[in-house]
């Protein structure tokens, strides 16, 4: 009797994981601002939670892939709106502090983030932030002494309003492909901007 219930409550838990797991990957998927794609991002949610209710797992509903923008765009993702307006690739500082060491370059990305929630949020370049090259390696943010560049964005950030600044990474002379990836929270699918190198 025991073990059939075991089986049971097994059963209903594992549904109950797949529903939620449907769910929880349903919460927003990155689009351009001003785009088609923008508009559709509600109907995608709408298709994922009437999969998730159906009690699917996600390789059942198909969870969307992630997107890729390029430079200059302005992606909506989750509360935030994230646009790279320049890709300095390499980048030379203006001290010798701030070198990369043999056989790495410098890639300074002139970064905005604004926060479209009704109340202020916190925003860290370092948890949002990724760099990848084209054979997935990844790489985390560089902190530069140099004086001049514009602050991080990062900290807390009102509703409505946006923060621009510089955000560094360190990688090898020869990677390409490059692109910053962001996510707009924990439960928003992730995010890259091709960085054109």
């Amino acid at each position: 009797m025991s073990r059939k219930f075991g089986t049971i409550g097994l059963t209903a838990a594992a549904a109950l994981l797949a529903a939620g797991t449907a769910a929880c990957q349903s919460s927003t998927q990155a689009a351009k601002v001003g785009s088609d794609a923008q508009n559709t991002a509600s109907a995608a949610a709408t298709t994922a939670s009437s999969a998730a209710a159906a009690g699917k797992s996600s390789a059942q509903s198909g969870s969307p892939a992630a997107k890729t923008f390029k430079v200059g765009d302005q992606v909506q993702n989750g509360k935030w709106i994230v646009a790279v307006h320049k890709a300095d690739i390499p980048y030379t500082p203006k001290n010798d502090f701030d070198k990369a060491k043999d056989g790495d370059m410098l890639v300074v990305l002139d970064v905005e983030v604004k926060n479209t929630d009704s109340s202020a949020q916190d925003f860290s370049s370092m948890i949002g932030f990724e760099l990848k090259d084209g054979a997935n390696q990844t790489y985390e943010e560089t902190i530069l002494a140099e004086d001049g560049l514009p602050a991080v964005p990062e900290g807390s950030i009102a509703a409505g309003d946006a923060k621009r600044g510089e955000v560094a990474f360190e990688v090898p002379k020869t990677a390409k492909g490059l692109k910053l990836e962001f996510r707009g929270g924990v439960m928003d699918t992730q995010a890259a901007i091709d960085l054109g190198h």
